[in-house]
């Protein structure tokens, strides 16, 4: 009996303590479970499972699917944080993609810019080129013609100066009265009307080269009238390429009105050099490339005509003068002399 009573003793002891250490797992579990620490909790319920502890298979369930949410929100985290990144790589690839067009266009742009300079300058150097070489032709002409009035003027001229300077016209004893031409030893040249020794009618005034008319700005030219070597009356001047400058009235060898000319009304207004091969030269006033105005003449033998031009051709009172020979005065229309 005492046998019995010990062993149903033992067993109540046995139970008792086997629900102290279920009560003990389950609580620490549950306290891991509230914590979230899932993993964790899941070590005591399996612990309590082993001992038949009552709810431990539940509270093992629970766990599972906690740890199973937690892993998906990991997995989650990750994709939105894998999408964010992707999505942060497209944008910078968009940047990238938007600045290297943007770059691009800019060197395009800059090329074209680059390539439009190179054209202006290239077209303005080639501008100035021909300027340039236009300058040095008409200087050339100039000179030319300079150095058929010399060889004209040193053969029998009318008058011989100690200065250098010489004159073939028309005098009235040793004094210069009438048309001639007058050239001064550097070479500037004079074609027109004297009186008493100086400039007084009508004439064509050539300066030497590298100077100016003077009052005349950029002006190599003067053609127009005189009184007393200073320009007085209707003129006009022309720059080095030919192109008129100014038309109007003088006085006190000034120009009156507003220099220079600026209307296009007068761009066909030149003051030319021009070359008839082997029939000879003029120089002189020219409208639209007719010989108008005041201008020389110069045939190939070194004789020159200086007088009034009118559509081409010799049109009033002018003097022919020959390289060795008779000066002859009077009025010219074309070919056709009258004294």
């Amino acid at each position: 009996m005492y046998k019995y009573i010990v062993l149903f003793a033992i067993i109540i002891l046995s139970g008792n303590c086997a629900f102290a250490q279920c009560d003990k797992l389950l609580k620490k579990g549950e306290e891991q479970y509230n914590k979230k620490e899932y993993k964790k909790a899941i070590e005591y319920f399996f612990q309590a499972s082993e001992l038949s502890c009552p709810g431990a298979n539940d509270w093992i369930r629970k766990c599972n699917v906690r740890i199973n949410e937690q892993a998906i929100g990991v997995v989650n985290v990750q994709v939105t944080k894998v999408k964010e990144e992707a999505a942060k790589a497209k944008e910078a690839e968009k940047a990238a993609k938007a600045a290297k067009e943007k770059a691009e266009a800019e060197a395009i742009a800059a090329k074209t810019e680059i390539a439009a300079l190179v054209a202006t300058i290239t077209d303005s150097r080639a501008k100035a080129q021909a300027e340039i070489n236009a300058l040095e032709e008409t200087a050339n002409k100039r000179n030319e013609v300079r150095r058929i009035i010399a060889a004209n003027l040193n053969s029998n001229p009318t008058q011989s100066l100690d200065n250098g300077d010489k004159y073939k016209g028309e005098t009235t004893g040793n004094i210069r009265n009438g048309l001639g031409v007058y050239l001064l030893s550097k070479g500037t040249v004079y074609f027109g009307e004297f009186k008493d020794d100086n400039m007084n009618g009508a004439g064509i005034y050539i300066v030497e080269e590298g100077f100016q008319v003077r009052n005349c700005q950029f002006s190599i030219c003067y053609s127009g009238e005189f009184s007393d070597n200073l320009k007085s009356g209707a003129g006009y001047c022309y720059d080095e390429l030919g192109n008129l400058l100014y038309n109007g009235a003088f006085a006190d060898d000034k120009p009156v009105s507003e220099y220079s000319v600026e209307s296009d009304q007068y761009s066909s207004y030149k003051f030319e050099v021009i070359d008839y091969n082997n029939e000879g030269k003029y120089i002189g006033s020219t409208v639209s490339g007719q010989r108008n105005g005041l201008g020389v003449y110069f045939w190939g033998n070194g004789d020159m005509w200086y007088g009034k031009w009118e559509n081409g051709l010799r049109n009033g009172y002018g003097i022919y003068i020959p390289l060795n020979g008779i000066i002859t005065t009077g009025t010219w229309h074309g070919d056709n002399y009258n004294k």
